[in-house]
């Protein structure tokens, strides 16, 4: 509705300014891939939303490919999630839109960890090991951005 929408504005204009600044070294750097890509425009309304992985919380494409090199799309965790210790290839950036994340680098304990709270964001060095978790006690929705295709290493 309209009045969501007002409510939401700040979110999703303070997101977009996040997601400029974070994807910006990517267009920068990707040449004529990114002189390739099409307008495009999308509504939350319109997503496709599909569990992430193996029965994971649901996952919806915002652009890009997975696969293939640098993508993003909308995460929703629900409450009490959280993934065992893992790393991936490429570097990410996530931005908490709505609710409280986590985010636990090796060493770190999840008791200690500092929560993220909307708009809050963290950047993910390609290759460290981490675990992530919904802090709140409600669904968070965040915006995950990757720097090249994506994979999942479980810790060893």
């Amino acid at each position: 509705t309209k009045e969501d929408f007002q409510m939401k504005f700040p979110k999703i204009a303070m997101a977009v300014t996040a997601v400029s600044l974070a994807f910006a070294p990517i267009v920068a750097t990707a040449g004529s891939q990114e002189m390739a890509m099409k307008y495009a425009i999308g509504n939350m309304d319109n997503l496709k939303w599909v569990p992430f992985g193996d029965g994971g919380p649901p996952m919806a494409m915002l652009w890009g490919d997975m696969q293939s090199g640098p993508h993003a799309f909308l995460l929703k965790v629900p409450p009490g999630f959280q993934n065992k210790p893992h790393s991936h290839d490429a570097d990410y950036r996530l931005i908490v839109l709505e609710g409280s994340g986590k985010h636990i680098v090796e060493g770190e304990s999840m008791e200690n960890a500092d929560v993220i709270t909307e708009g809050g964001y963290w950047f993910q060095p390609g290759g460290q090991v981490h675990t992530d978790a919904n802090a709140g006690d409600k669904e968070a929705l965040v915006l995950v951005i990757v720097d090249g295709p994506f994979t999942y290493h479980p810790a060893k």
